[in-house]
């Protein structure tokens, strides 16, 4: 407010009351379409009211052309103007403005393949999927930050090429304002990739992506993100039971951690457990998915050469193995590497879990990173 002039910027269904005026300004609006709709009404009914000059924001946003009435009757509007002017609005003065929300791409300035999308005001967020949507990783002192499924789309891969693929947003992209739990949900079209986009601000509880990287099928990279993700699939199928979020929390807890003289903590940017003199710890994991040929893989780091584990299984002390950390091994620029043990299927048969233990063979244990049961 300057004086009297009442500059609508932002959008949104309000209520103004202008006491010195003794007017109040109702503003309704559907956001789902872009439709405005203004009132103006006497704040204290028996006293006199001013009026004002309304100016209303010409979004940037704005594609397609405005349209605007006041008192029901259409108006000559200046699609490049900044603000739409509405002089001597008092009370009993309506009006409706018409702002449609068009589909827009967004391309960064160094790689215009890489892309995001806008509807209208709305930044939109691909819904990507709640796999594993608990996980995080240290990163700092009592700072924790979540984890990256590798698994979820980071591409849009079609068939055509890229200019026509640009075309076919404008005609063929669905945009669904009839959905109850969000604003609107869209779909593009001739992807591969199924994603939901939403707005960004209603995302929650969900994986979710802003920026994707365009591809065309057929292309070296296509062919790589597909090796990767059959790569991935193959992991998740074998996979029988995981634990590398080693939070002294729900993680370990869902796994039945029993310990003594043990401890979590973290180390380039994981986390791990490790046993003091004469500790142990022990989780237990489901063999629903298991099949002969079950085994073991744990996660070490070379910088404990020198350190040894004893490794446990379901208190059978004849199946115990000692694992001590070498410094020669061959692993990733962290320093992490993997050992993999062979579980007899003794230990498996009938049984509908598996009880890991891991003690102290003399001194701090080598730090555990990571259990993994995989079929072969």
């Amino acid at each position: 407010m300057s004086g009297d002039q009442l500059y609508l910027s932002l959008y949104f269904s309000n209520v103004l009351r202008l006491d010195s005026n003794n007017l109040q300004m109702t503003e309704q609006v559907d956001r789902k379409t872009g439709k405005v709709h203004l009132t103006v009404a006497k704040l204290r009914s028996q006293d006199s009211a001013g009026a004002i000059n309304l100016k209303l924001r010409n979004p940037a946003w704005l594609v397609q052309s405005a349209k605007l009435a006041v008192d029901g009757i259409s108006q000559q509007v200046d699609q490049n103007a900044d603000f739409w002017e509405i002089d001597n609005a008092g009370p009993g003065t309506t009006v409706d403005l018409e702002i449609p929300m068009s589909l827009k791409m967004v391309q960064t300035k160094d790689n215009p393949h890489y892309v995001a999308f806008k509807y209208g005001p709305y930044v939109l967020a691909g819904q990507l999927g709640k796999h594993h949507i608990n996980d995080d990783r240290p990163n700092g002192v009592l700072v924790r930050i979540s984890t990256h499924d590798q698994a979820v789309p980071s591409t849009l891969t079609t068939g055509m090429d890229w200019h026509d693929w640009q075309q076919s947003l404008n005609s063929q992209a669905v945009v669904d304002t009839e959905t109850t739990s969000t604003l609107f949900e869209l779909k593009l079209p001739n992807t591969s990739e199924t994603i939901t986009f939403v707005p960004y601000y209603q995302t929650f509880e969900i994986r979710y992506g802003v920026y994707f990287q365009w591809q065309q099928a057929g292309s070296k990279e296509a062919q790589r993100r597909e090796e990767q993700l059959q790569a991935l699939s193959e992991y998740r199928r074998k996979t029988v039971g995981q634990l590398d979020n080693f939070d002294q929390n729900n993680f370990e807890f869902d796994k039945h951690l029993e310990q003594h003289r043990s401890e979590a903590s973290n180390a380039k940017g994981r986390r791990f457990r490790v046993a003091h003199q004469d500790g142990w710890f022990s989780y237990q994991f489901s063999l629903a998915k298991a099949q002969p040929g079950l085994s073991l893989e744990l996660t070490l780091n070379v910088e404990d050469a020198g350190h040894s584990i004893v490794v446990g299984f379901n208190d059978d002390h004849k199946f115990d193995q000692v694992l001590t950390v070498d410094q020669n091994q061959s692993t990733d620029s962290k320093g992490f590497y993997h050992v993999r043990i062979p579980i007899s299927v003794i230990l498996i048969n009938q049984r509908p879990n598996i009880k890991l233990v891991f003690r102290s063979a003399g001194g701090d244990t080598a730090r555990l990173f990571g259990i993994r049961l995989f079929n072969r």
